[in-house]
């Protein structure tokens, strides 16, 4: 038997799904790697900024958070359940997980899910013609508001919602008592991050012309923030103006291509000459109070112009004169830009160039035949993640500084994967924090890397033999950052499983869905679908919780509501469209 098979089978004792199994089919350890992965080799000799392997000697401190969470959920009994739920009998007759068909004719709305209660207690839908706040034990819905039109949620929270009703724009409070119009005529709105203020389009009093308004979400007077408003594509994107993160100030559009920024609750507009040709380049710092982006100068020089929310003059800053600039952005801490370009010589390299938001020399950061930026990681986002790759050599996975610095390879991924498919195969791996990445690499080895200091180490040197997998199949890391999904289809089977940061084997479930996947928010629970089937892994229990087939709709993406309740599709002829299932 080959040994890819003989694993395989032991998941599936493991699993329960295979009968026969003896106490010798029992799931392997994973190996843990104690020297260098086959990823690790030397870099091409051609590539400009030779990359240092981290790999060496297979050492390294690439963990956070010390390994896997210990310990098992608390099972739910019958008495804790909320009332009107539905126990869902798991294959030994034990209640697992516990559905909530939503009222008939009500449905979440929107997905992911707005709160009208505090501590997820209810949620925000829509049942017929009317907005409602949906009790997730199964009480009286409150009606919030009843609608005859067109319905966009602008904000919703436990006490007040925002909403769009045709071109009307309505606030009322969560338990249906007190319901204001706000402004009329409104063709897009859009509330401030804090929920304050929502700023909108509508036509000028006097002239007619589509102007930009604020108001407070509570009702009041509306503000005047513009006259003018740029609107070629208002309709088709998905913000015309731009909050900066305090919620004090907002950037728009108010000719072709002319930024302005101005308090939200209405003040002086600081005017700026110009603004990015492209929707792509819309791009802030994380603060919200500067923007780089190309642009040409008064001799129609290929420039970046950086621009801030304190100052209406700009900074412009030359390009290398070998070079055509391809994208730019800025760096989250509003204080770096990031050119990628490539070489107007014949043989046209790409290369990653910085520098300092004030001007200054250009830094060169990596310089290849192929490259590509996948996003600023490590904890300061001070870092910059690449794929790079020389002829027909397999890609390699770098991190630079933004300082400048010799980039530092992390491995080698699969020269079989589309070039183009890179950053799906490596982006999910990604902590939230920006600090840890999981990948496979070119042999099918799970490796974790610590972005702050540019170290990776092989915890599982045939990752790929775990499901069977690919070898263009990607990671999934946990929001904790100290478990790993393994996820692969051979056709329509598919299989998964779950290890900690040392390569530990947690969890398998040979039945796995294709079409979506995720961590709970607590890191538990592992959900896959397939677009219409659900399955839920309990994680420390190494059991599936919760099966759900043959729905009477299609899986929405968005399925987690909290940490242990998702959203499916509600079973034929139940009179409902959508339930929600709480797995203990």
């Amino acid at each position: 038997m080959r040994l890819q098979e003989g694993i395989f089978i032991a998941l599936l004792c493991a699993a329960g799904a295979q009968t026969g199994c003896s106490d010798e089919a029992k799931p392997p350890e994973a190996s843990a790697a104690g020297g260098e992965s086959g990823s690790s080799g030397e870099p091409d000799e051609a590539a400009s900024g030779e990359p240092s392997d981290s790999q060496a000697g297979g050492g390294g401190t690439a963990t956070t958070g010390g390994g896997a969470s210990q310990g098992g959920s608390t099972p739910t009994d019958a008495s804790s359940v909320p009332l009107g739920s539905l126990p869902w009998p798991a294959d030994g007759g034990a209640p697992t997980a516990y559905e909530l068909l939503l009222p008939a004719g009500c449905e979440l709305f929107p997905l992911p899910p707005k709160w009208t209660g505090e501590q997820n207690t209810k949620v925000l839908g829509r049942c017929g013609h009317a907005i409602s706040s949906i009790p997730l034990d199964g009480s009286e819905v409150t009606t919030i508001a009843e609608v005859t039109g067109g319905l966009e949620i602008v904000s919703a929270d436990p006490e007040r919602v925002v909403y769009l009703e045709s071109e009307f724009l309505k606030s009322a409070t969560v338990d249906g008592e007190e319901s204001v119009t706000l402004a009329t005529d409104v063709k897009v709105a859009e509330a401030s991050p804090d929920r304050s203020r929502v700023v909108y389009a509508a036509p000028h009093a006097e002239t007619g012309d589509l102007a930009l308004y604020s108001v407070a979400s509570a009702g009041g007077e509306p503000a005047l923030l513009s006259e003018s408003l740029y609107y070629l594509n208002l309709l088709d994107q998905a913000s015309d103006w731009w909050f900066t993160a305090d919620s004090e100030l907002v950037w728009f559009t108010n000719a072709e291509r002319q930024l302005a920024v101005v308090p939200v609750a209405g003040g002086t507009v600081l005017q700026h000459v110009s603004g990015p040709r492209e929707e792509a380049e819309h791009v802030w710092a994380e603060d919200g109070r500067t923007i780089a982006f190309r642009d040409v100068d008064e001799s129609a020089e290929p420039i970046v112009r950086v621009l801030s929310a304190d100052s209406a003059t700009p900074q412009d800053i030359a390009l290398p004169e070998d070079l055509y600039a391809y994208s730019v952005q800025i760096s989250p801490q509003g204080d770096q830009v990031l050119l990628m370009g490539y070489t107007k010589t014949a043989d046209r390299r790409w290369a990653a160039l910085a520098t300092d938001v004030d001007g200054g020399p250009w830094r060169e950061l990596a310089m290849y035949d192929r490259l590509t930026e996948l996003g600023f990681v490590g904890s300061q986002r001070d870092q910059v993640l690449l794929t790079a790759m020389n002829g027909e050599a397999s890609p390699l996975l770098l991190e630079v500084p933004l300082s400048g610095g010799t980039p530092k390879k992390l491995g080698t991924l699969s020269s079989l994967c589309d070039y183009m498919y890179l950053p799906a195969q490596v982006l999910p791996g990604l902590s939230t924090d920006g600090r840890t990445l999981a990948f496979k690499d070119s042999v099918g080895a799970l490796v974790l890397a610590d972005l702050d200091v540019a170290n990776s180490e092989v915890i599982i040197e045939a990752a790929a033999a775990l499901t069977r997998a690919d070898l263009c199949t990607g990671a999934l890391l946990s929001p904790d950052s100290n478990r790993i999904a393994l996820l692969s289809c051979v056709l329509t089977a598919c299989r998964a499983a779950v290890v900690d940061t040392t390569g530990e084997l947690l969890a398998t479930d040979p039945g796995a869905g294709s079409v979506g996947f995720s961590f709970s928010p607590d890191s538990s629970l592992l959900e896959h679908h397939n677009g219409y089937t659900v399955r839920v892994l309990s994680i420390d229990d190494n059991e599936v919780k919760y099966v759900h087939q043959n729905g009477g709709g299609s899986v929405p993406d968005e399925v987690w509501i909290d940490g242990r309740r998702v959203v499916t599709p509600a079973p034929y002829g139940s009179g409902s469209t959508q339930q929600i299932v709480l797995v203990p």
